[in-house]
């Protein structure tokens, strides 16, 4: 008999410009590419919604995007802070929310890993430069069609990456924001050279991982982020 393809629920990207959701292709692809049947879910979706296509699903992606309003995480917006999108932050937060108490496989990228931590009780930097981070160049910017990248370590074994603890190796970055205070329940599992804070996963739930950079962004000749996705796919797929 052929395994049934898990289903992966897919947080929508969003253009203030256009007033449009839209989703790039890499993360449709690369999910697809190890086998996942990507479903991408609307603004709007109310909690009923949500549990309801949360019961045909085995996963979530929360992939990057805007700024989280810091409200989600207990501190007033700051200057710094870009202009947050209330109905993705409501949509995101629900749908981890919602998807934590199922114990869906739960992978979080860039914006995903801060939803993560802010959902479960930690905080951000709302702006890394203004926090003294400025040893490594962390985004070159939205105009920049080449991604900052910087070498960061492992801290802690996991599932989710081909390494040993000590391991170093190069990660794209595209991000201004960054994990501040850890939230109770996470293990940071990898960090930047200097310290902060760049993977984390929830030792208490079947597969619950976030990390800071675009692995989606580099799959084709990065065995690292290959895996990352090999992991939560295949964790998925246990979850029937």
């Amino acid at each position: 008999m052929n395994q049934v393809k898990p289903v992966i629920l897919v947080a929508p990207l969003f253009s203030g410009n256009y007033q449009e959701l839209y989703m790039e292709k890499n993360y449709i692809s690369v999910l697809q590419a190890h086998g996942a049947i990507p479903f991408i879910v609307p603004f709007g979706t109310d909690d009923e919604g949500l549990s309801a296509l949360l019961d045909m699903a085995q996963g979530v992606l929360l992939t990057g995007g805007q700024d989280l309003h810091p409200n989600l995480y207990g501190q007033p917006k700051k200057d710094s802070c870009q202009t947050p999108v209330p109905e993705r932050d409501t949509l995101d937060s629900r749908l981890f929310t919602l998807a934590y108490k199922k114990d869906k496989a739960i992978l979080g990228i860039c914006r995903g890993l801060q939803i993560i931590n802010a959902m479960l009780g930690g905080t951000l930097h709302q702006d890394l430069t203004e926090n003294g981070y400025t040893e490594i160049c962390h985004s070159k910017g939205a105009t920049s069609p080449v991604l900052a990248k910087h070498t960061v370590v492992v801290t802690e074994e996991s599932s989710l990456l081909p390494f040993a603890v000590g391991d170093r190796f190069s990660v794209n970055s595209f991000h201004h924001q960054g994990i501040d205070g850890l939230a109770p329940s996470l293990s940071p599992i990898v960090r930047a050279e200097y310290g902060l804070i760049e993977a984390v996963c929830d030792r208490n739930k079947s597969f619950l991982y976030g990390v800071q950079w675009h692995p989606e962004r580099d799959c084709i000749d990065n065995h690292a982020n290959d895996h990352i996705f090999h992991a939560f796919v295949e964790a998925a797929s246990r979850a029937r």
